[in-house]
C-alpha cells in the first residue's frame, strides 16, 4: 500500500490519551527496507508521549474555559451573569476610588415580557431575551458590560463617563433601541420596552452590593411611573431623607424625592 509512495519501511506508534486513540506518529524510510533500532523506537516513544501530554493540556484548557463559561456566563444569552457582573463592578469601584472615574450602573427590567412569553410560548420568550442581549451588546462600548441577572432583568455597567449627562444620554439611547420591534419567530413581531434604574458613581464609597440594590430601587420607581422610563438614584438626597425622617419638624421629604423619573419619548 505504501510502495506507490516510495516508502520501503515504516515505524508507527499509536497515540493514546485517556484510553482513546488520538492518532499515530511514525518514521518512514524510502531508500530501502530496514530494521528499526531500539534507539529509534525509543525516540519515537518520546515523541508520542509529548503528543499525548499536549493533548492532555489542550483538553484541560478546554475544560477550564468551559467551566469558566458555565460559572460566569448566562447559558441562554452568553452574557456575563450576576457573579461576573459583581466582579467587574467591584473593579470599577476600586478604579473610581483611585482616580475619581465616573461610571453608571443600570438595572434594566423589560416591560411587557410576560405577555410575549404567555402568548407566543417560552421559545419565543427565550428568543426575545437573546435578542435583547444582542441589542444591548451591540450598542455598548468595548469598556462597558451588559449582564443578565435572571429572568427578564439585565444590568449594564457604563464605564469611563466624562459626565453624568453622558451616562443619562447613553441610557436614553438604550431605551430607544429596546423599544424598537423584535422578531421572536418567523413573521411574529413584538414590541416591548424597559424600565431602568441608574446609580451614578461617585460621589460616595458604597460597596458593589449596595450600588446594585440602589439601582434596583430606582428601576422599581421608574416602573411605577409607567413603562419606558429611567430613574436616577441620588445617594446624597437619600441620606438627607433618612436623616429628616427621624425629626418631628420640619416634615420629612418623601423618600421618592431621591429618585427622579424620566420619560423617554
Amino acid at each position: 500500500m505504501l510502495q506507490p509512495q516510495g516508502i520501503q519501511s515504516l515505524l508507527v506508534v499509536p497515540i493514546f490519551w485517556d484510553h482513546r486513540l488520538e492518532g499515530f506518529a511514525g518514521f518512514d524510510h524510502v531508500r530501502s527496507h530496514r530494521i528499526w533500532s531500539a534507539e529509534e523506537i525509543g525516540v519515537l516513544r518520546i515523541v508520542v508521549n509529548a503528543f499525548a501530554q499536549a493533548f492532555e493540556r489542550r483538553r484541560r484548557e478546554e475544560l477550564e474555559r468551559h467551566l469558566h463559561r458555565i460559572a460566569y456566563h448566562d447559558p441562554l444569552t452568553a452574557l456575563p451573569n450576576r457573579i461576573l457582573f459583581g466582579e467587574r463592578l467591584e473593579h470599577a469601584l476600586s478604579e473610581a476610588r483611585r482616580n475619581g472615574q465616573t461610571f453608571a450602573v443600570c438595572y434594566v427590567d423589560l416591560d411587557g415580557f410576560k405577555p410575549v412569553n404567555d402568548t407566543h410560548g417560552h421559545e419565543a420568550g427565550d428568543r426575545l431575551l437573546v435578542e435583547v442581549a444582542r441589542r444591548l451588546g451591540h450598542h455598548l462600548r468595548v469598556s462597558d458590560t451588559a449582564a443578565r441577572l435572571g429572568g427578564d432583568e439585565f444590568a449594564v455597567l457604563l464605564r469611563g463617563l466624562r459626565s453624568a449627562a453622558e451616562g443619562t444620554a447613553m441610557v436614553e439611547r438604550l431605551l430607544r433601541h429596546l423599544a424598537e420591534p423584535f422578531e421572536v419567530s418567523p413573521g411574529v413581531i413584538v414590541r416591548i420596552g424597559a424600565s431602568v434604574g441608574v446609580r451614578l458613581v461617585p460621589p460616595d464609597d458604597a460597596d458593589a452590593g449596595t450600588v446594585l440594590r440602589q439601582a434596583d430601587k430606582a428601576m422599581y420607581t421608574a416602573k411605577q411611573h409607567g413603562a419606558g422610563r429611567f430613574c436616577i438614584f441620588d445617594p446624597a438626597r437619600h441620606r438627607i431623607d433618612a436623616d429628616t425622617t427621624a425629626r418631628p419638624t420640619p416634615p420629612a421629604v418623601p423618600t421618592r424625592g431621591s429618585l427622579r423619573p424620566h420619560r423617554i419619548r
